[in-house]
């Protein structure tokens, strides 16, 4: 996967993109049916998911989007996290 689509799939993910929900789970979507791979990782190890679980900081800081987390568990056939799911929302 490029680093462009890579940035392009961790920049849909998060929730502090704005915008609608339903929409930035269509551009996961069609990210991952482009070749994205949902098990990359950033420049801290993090992958697409766990950015997407990611609690607020703050209390202003917005929270997760269920839809864009739902369609990366939909369309991520591959294996998201190397690690079960309840860690991953937990850390």
């Amino acid at each position: 996967m490029s680093d462009v689509m890579s940035e392009s799939l961790f920049a849909a993910v998060a929730p502090d993109r704005g915008g609608d929900p339903a929409e930035g789970a269509a551009l996961v979507r069609s990210l991952i049916a482009d070749g994205a791979d949902v098990s990359a990782h950033d420049g801290q190890g993090a992958t697409t998911l766990h950015r997407a679980v990611k609690a607020p900081y703050g209390a202003d800081d917005p929270l997760p989007y269920l839809a864009v987390i739902r369609a990366l568990l939909e369309c991520g056939r591959k294996r998201i996290c190397r690690v079960p799911l309840n860690f991953c929302m937990h850390t």
